[in-house]
């Protein structure tokens, strides 16, 4: 019963220069509607499969791409300096699922929402419970209630919300509580050059998106941690991270304290070089030099307390010193 996905795709796009070309770029904007959509669907483990591929509703993706180049100075004095900045924006959402259903939990799959696809960390949808908090003393009666009602919390537990307000936590309060896609992406690089001097850097954002720190850690209280957190107790009754525990199990809930804002900015490469006068190079006998010097993610900003919330808790992205030479013979 498999068919062809289909794509309605629709793309205007502007380019302009001006003041001699002094000032340039490329204003896009898109809009792509897929039907039939090839995905993987999970089935019940009772169905005797796992999983099945299918036609399954349609997806919808908007955005807007900016790009602008610009020549600030221009063989002055044997000075030159160019800058190019790049700016992207996506939106992506699910228009319609199989059989006119509106969600589909197992999938993590709701229309209104960007497709999740859990085998894509840059593609994630996160629908968990949400976490507010730590118990604290001042909560005994909120607790109480809670606990009446089939709960077993205790003070310096996680605290998640009650989302429909029904007075206990169970699967009827998930919610979205983020996703991988971010709001916006960008890039800034300039180059200067001076006579035989060259000097570039490139700076890339990534904002406002949603990921799983799998960094080392627990809350076991046993265990070293890569980092020293914040935990709670009574003499420290934080909401930053809940009590830990000597046992070799989490507290309930504890692992909705993952899901972590990545926004960040990095310095991605910087590069500087000189090229020896072509006077000095026929001394040697080849046709020219180039010593140079790369650094290469030197610097990432953001509030993550891990190494690098590109990549969660997997390998960071490795800062490299390169120094070399180009000679051409």
């Amino acid at each position: 019963d498999l068919g062809w996905e289909k794509t309605d795709q629709t793309d205007v796009g502007l380019e302009y220069a001006m003041f001699n070309s002094r000032i340039s770029g490329t204003i896009d904007g898109y809009r792509y509607r897929t039907h039939d959509l090839l995905l993987t669907r999970l089935l019940p483990v009772t169905s005797g499969f796992t999983q099945t591929l299918q036609n399954i509703g349609a997806t919808k993706n908007t955005g807007v791409e900016l790009s602008l180049s610009t020549l600030n100075i221009r063989n002055w004095r044997g000075l030159s300096w160019t800058s190019d900045i790049n700016w992207a924006h996506n939106k992506n959402e699910i228009v319609a699922l199989a059989s006119g259903a509106q969600s589909d939990i197992g999938n993590v799959w709701f229309v209104g929402h960007p497709i999740n696809i859990p085998t894509d960390a840059q593609r994630r949808v996160f629908y968990d419970f949400k976490y507010v908090g730590v118990w604290q003393f001042k909560d005994s009666l909120d607790m109480k209630a809670f606990n009446a009602k089939g709960s077993t919390f205790k003070f310096g537990d996680p605290r998640v919300a009650d989302i429909n307000g029904d007075g206990k936590i169970d699967a009827n309060d998930r919610t979205f509580v983020g996703d991988s896609y971010p709001a916006w992406t960008g890039s800034l690089s300039n180059r200067l050059t001076y006579h035989g001097f060259d000097l570039s850097a490139l700076v890339t954002a990534k904002w406002k998106y949603t990921f799983i720190d799998g960094t080392p850690r627990s809350y076991f209280g046993r265990f070293n941690n890569v980092a020293d957190l914040d935990y709670w107790t009574p003499t420290n009754p934080t909401n930053k991270n809940p009590a830990p525990t000597t046992g070799a199990v989490d507290r309930l809930y504890a692992s909705t304290r993952l899901y972590l804002d990545g926004s960040h900015w990095r310095i991605r490469n910087i590069t500087a070089g000189y090229t020896f006068d072509q006077r000095f190079t026929r001394r040697l006998g080849v046709q020219s030099v180039r010593l140079y010097g790369t650094a290469q993610d030197p610097y990432i900003h953001t509030d993550y307390i891990g190494i690098d919330p590109e990549v969660g808790g997997a390998v960071p992205t490795l800062r490299t010193l390169l120094i070399g030479s180009n000679i051409v013979w």
